[in-house]
Formats: C-alpha cells, sequence, structure tokens
C-alpha cells in the first residue's frame, strides 16, 4: 500500500545537489527549490539549475512581485535575483568577517524585510541603492544569538525563534514571548501557523 504515491527527485532529474534546504512558488506558479549547490527551477524535462543565481546552500526564497526572488543561505548577504534575465544583486547583512549565514527571509506588512540569521535577527530598509539591515535582536551591543527562523502570520506579524525564546513583531516592534507563557523549552527551532491561525 502507498506505492505510486510519491516521486523522489533526485540529480538524475537535474538537481545539482540531493541535499533540498527550501522551496516555493512563485507568482507564476513556478516552483524553485534551494539545494545545497544553489537554486533550480522545475520544468517539464526535470530541474534546471539557475547558473546566474548566488552558488550558496539556499536555505530561503521569498518570491516578490514582477517575478524576483529573495534569496539567503549559506552567506552574510541577501540576494535579489531576476529569473528572467540574470541580473544579481546582493545585500549584506553584516561584515563578511562574521561568517554568519541567513536561515530564512521575509516582509512584514509595511515592507520591511527581516532576516534570521546565526548572530541575531535583522531588519532591511531601504536606503535608497538598496538594503540596509540592521541588527534588532539582540541590541549591537550584546552577545550574538541564533535566529533560525521567522514565519509571517496572517495578520502580517513576523514571529521569531531563536535560541533564547520566542518572539513577534507587530507593526514594528519586537516584543519577546516569556517562558512561562507556556513554552516547553526556551530554545525555539522553527515555527509556522496551524490551519486556525495559532503559532
Amino acid at each position: 500500500a502507498g506505492r505510486g504515491l510519491f516521486r523522489v527527485h533526485s540529480t538524475r532529474d537535474g538537481l545539482p545537489d540531493n541535499r533540498i534546504w527550501s522551496m516555493r512558488r512563485d507568482e507564476a506558479g513556478r516552483l524553485w527549490a534551494g539545494t545545497g549547490k544553489g537554486l533550480s527551477r522545475a520544468t517539464a524535462q526535470g530541474w534546471q539549475s539557475e547558473s546566474a543565481a548566488p552558488l550558496i546552500t539556499v536555505a530561503s526564497i521569498v518570491p516578490a512581485p514582477g517575478g524576483l526572488l529573495w534569496l539567503a543561505g549559506t552567506s552574510t548577504k541577501v540576494f535579489r535575483y531576476d529569473p528572467s534575465t540574470g541580473a544579481l544583486d546582493s545585500f549584506p547583512t553584516q561584515d563578511a568577517t562574521t561568517n554568519a549565514v541567513v536561515f530564512a527571509l521575509d516582509f512584514d506588512r509595511s515592507g520591511a524585510m527581516w532576516a534570521a540569521t546565526s548572530t541575531g535577527l535583522f531588519r532591511g530598509s531601504d536606503a535608497g541603492a538598496g538594503l540596509q539591515f540592521t541588527r534588532i535582536m539582540p541590541p549591537p551591543s550584546q552577545p550574538d544569538v541564533m535566529v533560525t527562523d521567522i514565519h509571517k502570520d496572517r495578520h502580517g506579524r513576523v514571529w521569531v525563534a531563536a535560541s533564547d525564546g520566542l518572539a513577534v513583531v507587530e507593526d514594528g516592534v519586537l516584543g519577546r514571548i516569556p517562558a512561562d507563557a507556556g513554552l516547553r523549552r526556551q530554545g525555539i527551532i522553527s515555527v509556522t501557523e496551524r490551519r486556525d491561525g495559532s503559532i
């Protein structure tokens, strides 16, 4: 029982790597996979690698209007990629000497970008020539905190999973969820939303 319900896609189908870190569909319905060796797109003939995209482990894919893709992973940078032209722009979240990685990206309802990184939570704002990132959690004067996931819920709030607990950004204001609020443990790995809206 169960045979034929699943099909495994691998390097035999054109993927550059068998390790898949992220998957998203863009506004046109195209399916994208972030692999350990870059970005790939599903086609009727199999998977096609995007040679113009950054050759990193792509841990996060965020589709944007106009067919653009925001990408992040094993780099301190966030990338804006246009599959139709191959144009690629990069925006550093922090100094490259930190050797930080970006685990997840998302936009809040105001259009600000949030980046979960191995050194903390960063907020990106438009600085005219592109995004400029500022560390929001923890404050720059405090030791690094690993932030592994972010999720924007149906109300536009951005939930933040970190090694020191759970946080939420609402209307640009960061609030922390205390451990005595019902969390099973202090360190949070990931966060998602159920069908009933609960987190």
